[in-house]
C-alpha cells in the first residue's frame, strides 16, 4: 500500500489529549505545527472516561481512547482445543523470555503471536484461564530462577496475571494500514505499533521524552505488591522496552541522555536521531547573577517521577565535602506535592 507520510497515528499513554503540561504540550505543538498532516490520536487511558482537555485542531480527524482497566474487552470464551494448546505454548515461551534471562526464547516472536490472538479478541480471556495460571506457577518456581526463592503464591500469580492482562489490552488495537505509527513514549504505547508493524507492515516511529523503563523502576519501589509480582512486571516492561527499541524504524529522543538508554537497551545507533526540544528563553524569568558560592541548579517539574530523592542524596554527599555548596530548584510544583521529602 502506498504511503504519503501525511497520515499519522499518534499513540500516547496517560498524556495527550487528556492531561496538560509536559509531553502533552509537545504533542499539541507537533499536531498544530503540521496542519498538512492528518492525525489519528490513540490515547491509552485508565477507565476510558477521562475527558479531553485540549482543543483538538481540524487536522486531528479521529481520537480513540483505549481503556486499560474497566470491563474486560473481547470475547468472553477463551480458545479451546488446538487453539488452547497453541496459546499455552506461546504463553509459556513469552513468560520464559522475561522471567528466565538464560532462556533462548524470543520476547518479540511470542509477543507477535499473542498479537494475533489479541486481534481476534481472545487474548484477555485466554490469559485468565487456569492453564495460563498453571504455566506461570510452573515457570517462576523453577529452582534456578530468583523468583523461586521468594516462594510466589497463587495469589501472587493471580495478581501478576491480572496486571499483565490489563497491560496487554492495547495489543489488540488496530492502526490504519496507510498511516505511520508514532508512539510518543516507549512501553505500552508501543504495543499497537509493534502489532501493526509485524502484521501489516506499518512504519513505526518512537519518540522518547522521559525513559519509560526508568519510571517503572521508580514507581514500583513503593508499590504494595510482593517482590515476585514486581519482578514479573518489571521483567515484562524491560523486554518490551528493548523490543520496541529494536523494532522501531526510527527513534527520536529529545536529548543524549535518552539516546544512551536506548543504545544500551538494544537500539541500533544508526536509527536514532536526537531532536532537541526548542526553548524560548524569553518565556522564562532570569535566574539571577552567577552565584558567589558553589551551586547546584536543577530545572524541571517538582514531581516524584523526576527522582528528586537521588538529587537530594547526591547534594548531601557534595555538601559533606564542600559545606558552602547550595542547591537551587527551578520548576513548577504539581497539585500533588512532594510532601514525603
Amino acid at each position: 500500500m502506498r504511503r504519503t507520510g501525511r497520515h499519522v497515528t499518534m499513540l500516547t499513554e496517560g498524556t495527550y489529549p487528556h492531561v496538560h503540561g509536559g509531553v502533552s504540550t509537545w504533542c499539541d505543538q507537533l499536531v498544530k505545527g503540521m496542519p498538512e498532516v492528518d492525525f489519528h490520536i490513540v490515547s491509552l487511558t485508565g477507565s476510558g472516561r477521562e475527558p479531553v482537555t485540549w482543543d483538538l485542531p481540524p487536522n486531528v480527524y479521529a481520537h480513540t481512547s483505549v481503556p486499560t482497566w474497566g470491563p474486560r474487552p473481547g470475547r468472553a470464551r477463551p480458545p479451546y482445543g488446538k487453539a488452547r494448546r497453541r496459546f499455552t505454548d506461546t504463553y509459556e515461551r513469552f513468560l520464559l523470555s522475561f522471567l528466565d534471562p538464560g532462556s533462548p526464547t524470543d520476547f518479540g516472536t511470542s509477543l507477535n503471536e499473542l498479537a494475533e490472538l489479541a486481534r481476534d479478541g481472545r487474548l484477555p480471556a485466554a490469559l485468565r484461564t487456569e492453564s495460563a495460571l498453571r504455566s506461570l506457577m510452573w515457570i517462576w518456581t523453577m529452582p534456578h530462577l530468583p523468583t523461586a526463592a521468594a516462594r510466589p503464591t497463587v495469589h501472587d500469580a493471580l495478581t501478576a496475571t491480572d496486571l499483565l492482562e490489563h497491560a496487554l489490552r492495547p495489543l489488540g488495537v488496530r492502526i490504519p494500514e496507510d498511516s505511520v505509527a508514532h508512539a510518543v513514549s516507549s512501553g505500552l504505547a508501543t504495543l499497537p505499533a509493534l502489532a501493526a508493524r509485524h502484521l501489516d507492515g506499518v512504519p513505526f516511529l518512537l519518540t522518547e521524552h522521559g525513559i519509560y523503563l526508568r519510571e517503572r523502576y521508580l514507581g514500583y519501589r513503593s508499590d504494595a505488591q510482593r517482590w515476585p509480582v514486581k519482578a514479573f512486571m518489571l521483567g515484562f516492561y524491560r523486554e518490551l522496552n528493548s523490543y520496541g527499541y529494536r523494532a522501531a524504524d526510527l527513534i527520536t529522543p529529545c536529548n543524549q541522555y535518552n539516546r544512551r538508554w536506548e543504545e544500551r537497551g538494544g537500539a541500533d545507533a544508526g536509527k536514532i536521531r536526537t531532536v532537541y526540544n526548542g526553548v524560548d528563553p524569553a518565556a522564562f524569568p532570569h535566574a539571577g547573577p552567577e552565584p558567589e558560592v558553589p551551586t547546584l541548579s536543577w530545572c524541571g517539574r517538582i514531581d516524584p517521577i523526576k527522582d528528586l530523592e537521588t538529587l537530594i542524596r547526591a547534594y548531601a554527599m557534595v555538601r559533606a565535602e564542600i559545606p558552602a555548596t547550595r542547591l537551587r530548584l527551578f520548576g513548577p510544583v504539581p497539585t500533588v506535592s512532594y510532601t514525603h521529602l
